[in-house]
């Protein structure tokens, strides 16, 4: 697992960076010596003391284990249902496919339209049509909320940079995500990143719905990342976050086309950021 120990972005104390199936092999991590105390309490207690709602419904480290491994299902079903409701509404990314064309020249001849006299349609290529933007673009989301915010609320979070991935990926893009998490007390910053989507791969639509869209997910795995900060996060950190700017994205993603989702609370909010993003992309009828 890749620990950034120097300062990659200014002002930052340290990165803790990790990949989707890593954050699994996680609950038996030792935290720093600042927050080994507060690790020892929320292994023991966190499922007793908060609750199953506000988990997210979860009981256990086991069943949230399980979720990482599997993936939430259920979730995943409510991302299907959302894009597909919203098919006809949602604005289409500008496609960077590759589309045959005909044409009076190109690539390579059809004998049957030369021979039926379309002489002016008779060669194929192939071409992007229209080359857009950068073919691989990052999407930069945040990874859980504040203490009072309800898991369906935390959905929506999620949901956004889900969906995008989804619109992004059938016009071709190569998509790639991070959820982020900024832990900042008394003047240090520590920021928690995690690649849920690499841009080679298919997205796993059950992981994606795990990680950025469970409350549960963030309450148990989340917060051990957390406190991986060299600093004491007090317990404050837990349920106050702050945010990763943009500039500070970019470069530890190494200047990728970057998409930044703010905070998301509701469906309302996540289609008006996939309305406004896609349509930065440009439309098509």
């Amino acid at each position: 697992m890749p620990w950034l120990d120097h300062n990659p972005v200014f002002g930052m104390d340290t990165v803790y960076s990790l990949s989707l199936g890593e954050l699994a092999e996680e609950p038996q991590r030792d935290c720093p010596p600042a927050n080994q105390a507060i690790r020892r309490t929320m292994l023991r207690e966190a499922f007793e003391h908060y609750g199953s709602e506000w988990m997210g419904g979860l009981r256990s480290w086991k069943e949230a284990a399980a979720f990482l491994e599997n993936g939430w299902p259920e979730g995943a079903e409510r991302l299907r249902t959302l894009t597909g409701k919203q098919a006809a509404q949602l604005p289409q990314a500008k496609s960077i496919r590759r589309r045959l064309t005909w044409a009076e020249n190109g690539d390579e001849v059809c004998r049957d339209r030369l021979q039926s006299g379309q002489i002016d349609q008779c060669w194929r290529t192939m071409r992007r049509v229209p080359w857009a933007a950068p073919q691989t673009v990052a999407i930069e989301t945040t990874f859980g909320g504040h203490f009072r915010q309800t898991p369906e609320e935390l959905f929506w979070q999620g949901a956004a940079s889900a969906v995008l991935t989804d619109i992004l990926g059938e016009a071709g893009y190569r998509v790639e995500v991070y959820a982020n998490r900024v832990s900042e007390v008394s003047g240090h910053r520590h920021c928690t990143r995690i690649k849920v989507k690499e841009a080679d791969m298919p997205m796993r639509l059950d992981g994606m719905a795990a990680i950025p869209c469970h409350a549960g997910i963030f309450r148990t795995f989340g917060f051990l990342c957390i406190e991986q900060a060299e600093f004491d996060v007090r317990g404050w950190a837990h349920g106050h976050g702050d945010r990763l700017y943009s500039e500070e994205a970019e470069i530890l993603n190494g200047g990728t086309d970057s998409i930044h989702i703010g905070l998301v609370n509701s469906e309302r909010q996540a289609l008006e950021v996939i309305h406004n993003y896609v349509e930065q992309k440009g439309t098509q009828q």
